[in-house]
């Protein structure tokens, strides 16, 4: 840092980087003060990256050494996956204030990473709870049931023809008004194989007749009458006539 005159930034990424090799310290606080000190005169900004913690709850205390950050940390930001039901892009990224000395806490904004660059959304964004966004999906509700079985049935008619790239089944899937979460649901009850290929990109393949074997009793005649086209034309035999027995004058006593 005394060897660079006009330095102004210093990222340390992640924290844990400042113990790596020391057996003694297990927190990084300490040297992060020190720089944190050293470089308080020359207008130096310390920028600390380091993982949150999983689960729910306030995302501040999901944040390891919070407690010893905090007092000397003017700004702190949470960068996550947008988790919300709603959101149907799988790319999108929040960042989100959870602590602001030098003015007022400012609205979350989200971005997208297109040709190694960030590019940032338009859209206004309010969050009342934080939870909603900033928690994996795995432990939060899972989706309406009705609008899940819709999203199966389309995934497997969509697939059903011939393999797809992963890019157009989400595409596809967002203008069926589907979301990530629930797609990735539906591929998972569908077990549809993803394979990647020496392009590098992923395809989507659906096994055969799947949907029908798992829904035998809903699907049975549409099964038939794919499979024997004609089947309407054939004559539909009839009934045999119930046989019946009269009862002698004996078993009627």
């Amino acid at each position: 840092m005394d060897r660079i005159d006009d330095l102004q930034l210093v990222i340390v990424d992640p924290l844990s980087y400042l113990v790596t090799n020391d057996n003694e310290t297990l927190s990084p606080i300490k040297k992060l003060f020190e720089i944190y000190q050293h470089g308080y005169g020359r207008y130096i900004t310390v920028l600390a990256i380091t993982s949150m913690r999983p689960g729910r709850g306030d995302p501040l205390c999901r944040i390891p050494w919070i407690s010893q950050i905090a007092p000397f940390a003017s700004l702190i930001y949470a960068v996550s996956p947008d988790y919300r039901e709603e959101n149907t892009d799988p790319h999108r990224r929040v960042i989100v204030q959870l602590k602001n000395s030098l003015s007022p806490i400012l609205p979350p904004l989200a971005f997208n990473i297109k040709n190694s660059a960030v590019d940032w959304s338009e859209e206004n964004l309010t969050f009342e709870n934080l939870d909603i966004v900033l928690s994996r999906p795995h432990i939060l509700p899972g989706p309406d049931p009705v609008l899940f079985d819709r999203c199966v049935q389309w995934l497997y008619e969509f697939l059903a023809p011939s393999p797809r790239p992963q890019q157009e089944v989400v595409q596809a899937a967002t203008a069926a008004g589907f979301s990530y979460r629930t797609l990735r649901r539906a591929k998972d009850e569908l077990k549809v194989q993803s394979k990647r290929e020496k392009s590098g990109q992923w395809i989507w393949r659906v096994f055969p007749n799947k949907l029908e074997y798992d829904n035998f009793d809903q699907w049975t005649d549409q099964v038939l009458r794919f499979r024997l086209p004609g089947l309407d034309e054939l004559p539909i035999p009839p009934a045999p006539a119930p046989s019946v027995t009269v009862p002698s004058c004996d078993e009627k006593r």
